[in-house]
């Protein structure tokens, strides 16, 4: 490569972050496009996607809970069903369904983010018996995980 290029570039990413950012997504993020999609489609942050994706499963499309739920954003096998996914393995259908489930939830509790997660992770019954976060330790420490790396992953 010519140096003259090389030096055009280098100086192009000191003075664009945001592309740097963007180059850094997609090595850091595997399925950033379909993070990106998923985003766009439901209306939610892409940085809240990856921090629901990271608690979740740490990224591992095969991960499997104690419980049964499945893939990046731990779908239980009934709500993959309900939310027409054949495979929830599949990293497409997994980060799409469980992207939906979560705007559903945001919209079932008014935009209410703390809830919407208590209820990801403890369900919307759990919630409303409660009426707002339920006072389980595993609930609460998810919903403190999330909004951490949704934090983290907002600066990108």
């Amino acid at each position: 490569m010519n140096s003259k290029y090389f030096i055009l570039i280098l100086f192009a990413l000191l003075l664009f972050p945001k592309v740097r950012a963007d180059i850094y997504d997609f090595e850091k993020f595997p399925h950033q496009s379909i993070i990106r999609h998923a985003s766009f489609q439901h209306h939610i942050p892409e940085a809240l996607i990856r921090a629901l994706i990271k608690v979740e499963s740490n990224f591992n499309e095969s991960a499997v809970s104690q419980v049964g739920a499945q893939g990046l954003m731990q779908i239980m096998p009934q709500t993959a069903l309900e939310l027409g996914v054949d495979n929830p393995f599949n990293p497409r259908q997994n980060i799409l369904a469980g992207t939906r489930y979560f705007r559903d939830l945001l919209n079932q509790f008014e935009g209410n983010l703390e809830k919407a997660l208590a209820a990801y992770n403890a369900g919307p019954d759990a919630v409303e018996k409660f009426e707002g976060v339920p006072p389980f330790k595993e609930t609460k420490k998810f919903i403190k995980l999330v909004l951490h790396y949704y934090k983290k992953y907002s600066h990108f």
